[in-house]
């Protein structure tokens, strides 16, 4: 994959129980685990700077979340209904 490649992968609301996202993830799109009801655990990659809108709305089981070290920004919601 080339650095200007773009991705865009969406995350079952029912399966996921733990995530781990690469180092060479740079960015996430709004939503990208909302409503994933059984998601427990992630670790986003050293390559995040921004957690988008919403991004683990309605994750009622979610008990971990290790943020990368260069987190610069938090979006509106992003932990919303946790």
């Amino acid at each position: 994959m080339t650095p200007d490649t773009f991705v865009h992968v969406l995350f079952p609301s029912s399966i996921w129980e733990e995530v781990s996202v690469p180092d060479s993830v740079v960015t996430l799109g709004s939503n990208v685990f909302s409503s994933c009801r059984r998601l427990k655990s992630v670790a986003l990659g050293k390559g995040i700077t921004v957690l988008p809108v919403n991004a683990f709305y309605r994750d009622s089981a979610l008990e971990k979340v290790i943020l990368p070290q260069k987190l610069e920004h938090i979006g509106a919601k992003a932990f919303y209904s946790c």
